[in-house]
């Protein structure tokens, strides 16, 4: 996503058989890999509904790697790409739930065995349901579905997170996992340690600055219980908490440069036990966090 993109005209005896270019440096700065791509025209012709899974399939653990299902990627075009989910049924399912968020929006889509499809005002996230022949899946077997996904083209799209939720059908108990949720990338996170008091949370922030700002952007974080307060570094930097919410600000403006490291050190107060961090943003972009 650097913006930067490097082609060599083939020519006879300019490299030897399978060399390939898998990186590019500009004044002294590393690039983002480059990865071989597989590109497939996308078609209009309406996507086949495919037949329900019955009989019992054998299935590895390494099949399932995160203990939820696995998702594979098939092919891919310039605007969108097409992929696969395989999902293993442990027990007889009278319905299920697939909650998908995208990195951007997304133009169309075509989830071949949910319906109906509900999708956020930005096109960025989609509820799908498992309706009439989908919904019931036996014990033992896999199931097999996937999408198809379109774009605008020149965007860079992927899917952050996927949450999956099945239903029984003996006893109506629903699973929730998660198929996909996206790793921390971005340079901002919380590294939380335990106190020997049962209502507080120490905790590092740190982010490395990837653009130059005349302030600190402000720091959003919440968490799963109110707290009382949120405790910073005196002076330099605040904190201003609401019920679940702290957001932490420069207490005079502080012009940070792209590659300076911020570490801050926090004291989170809650009113009773202590709680888990459930969200982190830096200015509005939303970040993803340890736990």
């Amino acid at each position: 996503s650097s913006g930067i993109n490097a082609e060599w005209p083939l020519r006879p005896g300019g490299f030897p058989a399978g060399v390939m270019v898998l990186g590019v440096v500009f004044e002294g700065e590393d690039l983002c890999d480059v990865q071989p791509e597989l590109f497939e025209e996308p078609t209009l012709a309406p996507t086949l509904q495919p037949e329900p899974t019955e009989e019992v399939l054998p299935t590895e653990e390494s099949e399932f790697p995160n203990g939820c299902a696995r998702y594979e990627i098939d092919s891919t075009w310039p605007n969108g790409w097409k992929a696969f989910l395989h999902i293993p049924i442990e027990k007889d399912t009278v319905r299920w739930r697939i909650d998908a968020e995208f990195n951007k929006p997304v133009q169309a889509a075509d989830w071949w065995a949910g319906l109906p499809e509900v999708w956020s005002p930005t096109r960025s996230s989609v509820t799908i349901l498992g309706k009439d022949w989908s919904a019931r899946q036996a014990a033992g077997t896999v199931f097999h579905t996937g999408f198809t996904a379109n774009h605008a083209e020149g965007d860079n799209v992927y899917i952050k997170n996927m949450r999956l939720k099945l239903c029984w059908a003996e006893g109506g108990k629903c699973t929730v996992c998660d198929i996909v949720k996206e790793a921390c990338s971005s340079g901002l996170t919380l590294s939380s340690t335990a106190t020997g008091e049962s209502n507080k949370m120490d905790g590092v922030i740190s982010k490395t600055i990837t653009r130059c700002e005349n302030d600190m952007s402000p720091i959003t974080l919440e968490f799963d219980r109110p707290l009382k307060r949120l405790i910073v570094p005196r002076g330099r930097y605040v904190a201003e908490c609401s019920e679940r919410v702290c957001v932490v600000s420069t207490a005079r403006p502080m012009r940070v440069k792209t590659g300076d490291e911020l570490r801050i050190k926090t004291t989170a107060v809650f009113h009773h036990e202590k709680g888990a961090l459930v969200g982190l943003k830096y200015g509005s972009e939303d970040i993803c966090h340890e736990k």
